[in-house]
């Protein structure tokens, strides 16, 4: 079964991870009985994959890899993707452009997560993708 987490950045400016309740715009961490509230638009689901060093791929996620062509068909020279949903799938955009691929489409556990939209003002422009 897939872990259901999200993160979101508090107000204070640091992460949290857990459950998200989106009525009351909180992260409630898990084994504790408090609320953070978080923006609104940091929050994103965990997508059930961990990259190579282990660590959680999130929605909003900058991945890097030095030789992508060998595991996706994206041509991208700088070999980037950041991932988000779109259509009730997690999916991957190559080079933070329009190029999009299912994320069953790559071996992730041979990327690695080096940034995020909302921490990346340079990964900005994908949100909107």
């Amino acid at each position: 079964m897939r872990e259901i987490e999200f993160r979101g950045k508090a107000l204070s400016g640091k992460w949290v991870y857990g459950g998200y309740i989106q009525s009351e715009e909180v992260i409630c961490p898990k084994n504790a009985s408090i609320k953070v509230f978080v923006y609104p638009k940091t929050v994103d689901q965990y997508t059930g994959l961990k990259d190579k060093n282990g660590v959680k791929i999130f929605e909003g996620d900058k991945l890097y890899h030095p030789s992508v062509e060998q595991y996706c068909p994206c041509q991208d020279d700088e070999h980037f993707a950041v991932v988000r949903y779109k259509n009730s799938s997690a999916c991957y955009y190559g080079d933070l452009r329009t190029t999009l691929y299912t994320i069953s489409a790559c071996v992730f556990n041979e990327w690695e997560a080096i940034g995020n939209i909302h921490d990346n003002k340079e990964l900005l422009n994908a949100e909107n993708l």
